[in-house]
């Protein structure tokens, strides 16, 4: 009788030494998998530093208004003086086509396309990319534009025309300088909360799986 009651002790000790055991393990499974997780994540939200990643200067929406205005400037004042009165009309007519068709295909052709085929927060960081070169496109050949205007009628264009283009110029340097930056920043603080709360109902789900499991398997 003792012995049965050492040997039932024994395999009661081993099994409680094999349930520590496995614990122990899933603990640092969960621990590696939650390490992993964060790195994703923080990788999929482009949270990542270091001097190959900083913005340079050209980067900058304050440089592309700075820019834009300068190209204004020399295409008004030194663009008669050196080129001909074709070559400008020319100009004129390329600075209009770049400008219309960047609108059109942004607008009706190549958003439409990303937005369906893409998922919502790859799209969302694409745009953010993109939104930048499009709004300095869309802000800076309007201002070209006038330039060209004052240098092809030697400083008398038409009043209707240039305000017209000035009105567009305008709503696009605002979303550069303004509206697109603080836009897309709150984008990403909104993806950030998403795919925390995702993490974490991974983790609750991963953590009542395993539980189940180990209730069942524990002698």
């Amino acid at each position: 009788m003792q012995a049965v009651r050492t040997t039932h002790s024994t395999t009661l000790q081993k099994g409680h030494f094999t349930t520590q055991a496995r614990r122990s393990t899933c603990s640092a499974k969960s621990r590696s998998m939650q390490q992993t997780r964060q790195f994703t994540t923080a990788a999929a939200n482009d949270d990542v530093q270091g001097e190959m990643l900083e913005p340079s200067l050209a980067n900058n929406p304050l440089v592309r208004v700075a820019s834009i205005v300068a190209i204004t400037a020399v295409s008004a004042k030194a663009g008669g003086a050196l080129l001909s009165a074709k070559l400008l009309a020319f100009v004129h007519l390329m600075a209009f086509g770049t400008w219309f068709g960047t609108l059109a295909w942004t607008s009706t052709v190549f958003g439409i396309v990303a937005f369906r085929n893409l998922p919502r927060q790859t799209f969302g960081k694409l745009q953010s990319k993109l939104f930048p070169k499009y709004f300095t496109v869309t802000g800076a050949m309007p201002l070209l534009m006038i330039g060209l205007l004052y240098a092809l009628t030697e400083g008398a264009p038409s009043m209707h025309e240039i305000k017209l283009l000035a009105i567009a110029a305008f709503t696009a340097i605002v979303n550069l300088g303004l509206a697109e930056p603080k836009a897309t920043a709150v984008m990403f603080e909104r993806y950030a909360l998403e795919n925390e709360s995702a993490a974490m109902r991974d983790e609750v789900g991963i953590d009542h799986d395993r539980r189940r499991a180990l209730a069942h398997r524990v002698p």
